[in-house]
């Protein structure tokens, strides 16, 4: 009876086999709901693939490298240059300002979901390549956890990223960074394809990776089991939980691991590093859901330092309101706006500098989200406008 199950769980897992190299449009819904439950290992190695095959988005995203397809300067018709180092949020933010100012130009380097080493290890990279005033670095408060982390892998099992960046450490009041043997596509190719230098990276990274759980990143011959990908996929989340819970509680950041006192280092460095290239240091604080106003009371301090832009968005958009997202967790395309244009005016009042973005079509704040919750929940939108109606 046991073998018959045994049999019926592999033909299952065969039958709904794995996605092409990591292709999402080339695998089934079926295929990457079971998927999910594979081993961090197994995902990696299936994307790499023996030599010669195409890596996928995910394989080649994030490594720490200055943007190759980024504007380095202005160009004729725009007048200022920012230089953008974060994730997505960052990204959506600083394109609203640029949308709206067609005088500014932007310069993202980034990657998925990008902990506050990764952005600052890939604003160093960056450094002295390109004519930016304004530099802006984007922390996030969900990824702040993953400052104990050396690959985006560890703490993204479910679709992985197997980018790698430096660890960041308080030694002596001074900052130290330990920077893994692992930092470009193809020394990642290289390793995972021979088995000896894989187990090497694994070695390494259950070491330096606070994440490291080897009941989620090995495979041990399960990963073609059905059944034992659902019950690594139930692991994995709570292993994750488990993690975050170190590093933020009910109350805020805790400093595990040294957590507020690297992330306060790292953001002393970059506002002295780009003062001391005369730019502007913009300490971008984005407050995502499930974190309120966390991250901005761990950073608070910054707000009144000299020379410093700091914005931080639950001033606009607070975290504690669900209907500031939208259901993957980023910013309504609405708040990305109001975001983008406030940020924008603090910015040119602090460079003294005019902006296009006063057109008579932008419309004021509380109209614009007034405006979104009606057209997503069109019967409390009527509420809404009925209950102003009436206080009016």
């Amino acid at each position: 009876m046991l073998l018959c199950l045994i049999a019926i769980d592999l033909t299952a897992g065969y039958a709904v086999g794995k996605p092409n190299a990591g292709e999402r449009p080339l695998a089934g819904q079926l295929t990457w709901y079971f998927n999910y439950g594979r081993s961090i290992e197994g995902k990696v190695r299936a994307m790499v693939g023996p030599e010669g095959t195409p890596p996928p988005p995910m394989l080649t995203t994030g490594w720490v490298e200055p943007p190759s397809n980024q504007p380095a300067q202005i160009e004729e018709g725009q007048d200022l240059l920012i230089a953008v180092y974060g994730m997505s949020f960052a990204a959506h933010i600083t394109k609203q300002m640029q949308e709206q100012d067609k005088k500014i130009a932007v310069r993202m380097a980034g990657g998925p979901g990008a902990t506050l080493s990764h952005s600052y290890a890939m604003y160093s990279a960056d450094r002295g390549r390109h004519s930016a005033d304004v530099v802006v670095l984007g922390i996030l408060a969900s990824s702040l956890p993953a400052l104990a982390t050396i690959s985006h892998m560890t703490w993204n099992f479910e679709e992985p990223s197997p980018h790698f960046y430096p660890r960041f450490s308080v030694t002596d009041e001074r900052l130290a960074r330990y920077s893994p043997s692992i930092n470009t596509l193809a020394q990642l190719q290289t390793a995972a394809r021979d088995d000896s230098r894989w187990e090497d990276v694994i070695s390494e990274i259950a070491t330096h990776d606070a994440y490291y759980d080897p009941l989620v990143f090995r495979s041990w011959s399960l990963d073609e089991s059905v059944m034992a990908r659902l019950a690594r996929r139930a692991w994995g989340q709570r292993s994750k939980r488990a993690n975050v819970e170190r590093f933020h509680i009910a109350s805020g950041f805790t400093n595990e691991l040294g957590l507020l006192d690297v992330t306060h280092r790292i953001v002393n460095s970059f506002i002295t590093e780009v003062r001391n290239d005369r730019k502007l240091p913009v300490i971008l604080v984005i407050n995502d859901r499930g974190y309120g106003d966390h991250l901005h009371n761990a950073l608070a301090h910054f707000s009144t330092a000299e020379g410093v832009l700091y914005f931080s968005t639950h001033e606009i958009a607070p975290a504690a309101d669900m209907g500031n997202f939208v259901k993957d967790g980023h910013f309504t395309a609405v708040n990305d706006q109001l975001l983008g244009r406030e940020l924008l005016d603090r910015l040119n009042q602090r460079l003294n500098r005019r902006s296009l973005a006063a057109s008579a079509d932008f419309q004021s704040n509380e109209k614009l989200k007034f405006l979104t919750r009606a057209a997503e929940t069109p019967n409390a939108g009527i509420a809404n406008a009925s209950a102003r109606a009436r206080a009016n």
